[in-house]
């Protein structure tokens, strides 16, 4: 049930975007799915060597995959590379760093899918390089082991507090959502990669669990206790007390379980997904009007980036076979995602009103993937219709009338402004990965 995000937007030619006014749709190419400007982003280096740092054969394989945090697009056409943070030339550095594990781990997502779908060799070599450059960015040894580093610069060397800073500060001194994303990339390459290379699938199994190790000490230690969030209970176990990185983590974890797991993988997958399903709530006329709500400390407040809770809580049902799990996500699907895209479209944030119209690909990107995912596990063609309106946006079906992606270079915007105008400042993996 892993699928390509890429095609998923496959499904809107039936869903009838012709109908929305002023869009001149031009005919489909045959595969929508280009890579072109995701390979433009990716790179490799040879870093120096960090204590607590290495990767699957460092020695014989000394430069790693990596992936440029951001593209500037220029005047003159075309985009350059960049980093994120102040950039300071005397030492080729940014405040922040030029690559990062979020992005890494999510374009090892990608390619992994275009590979398993379209036995794309060039997509298979660039996951298990960017893979490589993952589990180096994770701590191996030391108290923080299983944990991730966020950012790296240009050279290759760490920099584990950035400026501005993250939170946790040092970046891999706690649970954090650049944890959660290394755990999917890690679970989705050990089930696409431990039949053709089942000695770098050991590896990336042995990184997994360290990372799983990780979330339990760090955070199911306080599985099944709550917290009071304006009277009324809240799951106090999930990874930085969000829904929303949790379910990240989750699909990374029901991969592994799906592929033979072990028991601690399956525990932490079922603790992490009662807790997401905890955090649904509602119904069509009251407040959440059924979505699953990202964080767990706030009632009032739902984000569109990063929701992949109903697509979790699909592949959790599955591979442990509780469809108890669904019903949350079932909800989030086929009553909160309707109301949302007939009232405003995928907006970036509810709080509880409509206050953040401003629309991104990474948020719509995780409504279409929560669909799919949930009509797959229900076996439902009014979800898988419902999918096809959604992907619509991605097309032309938006407040702009413009397609946010572009099939001939692989390029994906990064959404729509308020006021209806499409945003290209930066276009950068975080968006490009979305179709």
């Amino acid at each position: 049930m892993r699928r390509l995000i890429a095609v998923v937007v496959g499904v809107v030619i039936a869903a009838g975007i012709s109908a929305i006014p002023r869009v001149a749709v031009a005919a489909p190419p045959a595969v929508l799915t280009n890579l072109a400007h995701l390979d433009f982003l990716g790179a490799t280096v040879t870093p120096a060597p960090e204590p607590g740092h290495t990767t699957y054969r460092l020695d014989a394989e000394p430069s790693i995959g990596v992936l440029w945090v951001y593209a500037n697009h220029l005047e003159t056409g075309g985009y350059q590379r960049t980093g994120g943070g102040t950039y300071d030339p005397t030492h080729n550095t940014y405040g922040q760093g030029a690559f990062d594990a979020d992005d890494l781990a999510r374009a090892a997502v990608v390619y992994l899918r275009h590979w398993t779908q379209f036995g794309d060799r060039h997509s298979h070599d660039a996951a298990y390089q960017l893979l490589r450059g993952l589990t180096y960015l994770q701590t191996a040894l030391g108290p923080n082991a299983g944990n991730v580093v966020l950012w790296m610069q240009p050279d290759g060397s760490l920099n584990p507090s950035p400026t501005p800073k993250d939170a946790p500060d040092p970046s891999d001194s706690g649970a954090s959502y650049w944890l959660a994303r290394t755990i999917w990339a890690l679970g989705e390459g050990y089930a696409d990669l431990r039949g053709s290379d089942p000695t770098f699938a050991n590896f990336l199994k042995q990184r997994l669990n360290l990372a799983i190790d990780a979330v339990n000490r760090e955070v199911l230690t306080r599985y099944r206790q709550y917290q009071i969030v304006d009277g009324q209970r809240m799951p106090e176990w999930l990874i930085t007390d969000g829904a929303d990185a949790s379910s990240e983590a989750v699909l990374g974890l029901a991969a592994y379980v799906a592929s033979g797991g072990d028991k601690a993988a399956r525990t932490a997958l079922s603790q992490l997904a009662n807790g997401i399903a905890a955090m649904g709530g509602g119904n069509d006329r009251a407040w959440p009007n059924g979505a699953i709500l990202p964080s767990a400390t706030s009632r009032s407040m739902w984000h569109a980036w990063g929701a992949q809770m109903p697509s979790a809580l699909a592949e959790a049902a599955i591979a442990l076979h509780k469809p108890k799990l669904l019903g949350a996500a079932v909800a989030d699907t086929a009553v909160f995602t309707p109301h949302l895209l007939t009232a405003t479209g995928p907006d970036n944030g509810w709080l509880p009103a409509p206050i953040d119209g401003s629309q991104i690909a990474y948020g719509a990107d995780a409504r279409v993937q929560g669909i799919l995912a949930v009509a797959a596990a229900t076996h439902s063609s009014g979800l898988r219709q419902l999918a096809g309106v959604a992907a619509g946006w991605f097309f032309g079906q938006n407040a702009a009338y413009v397609p946010i992606y572009d099939p001939a270079t692989g390029v994906t915007h990064d959404g729509v402004s308020p006021d209806a105008v499409m945003l290209s400042v930066q276009i950068g993996c975080a968006a490009e990965f979305q179709l």
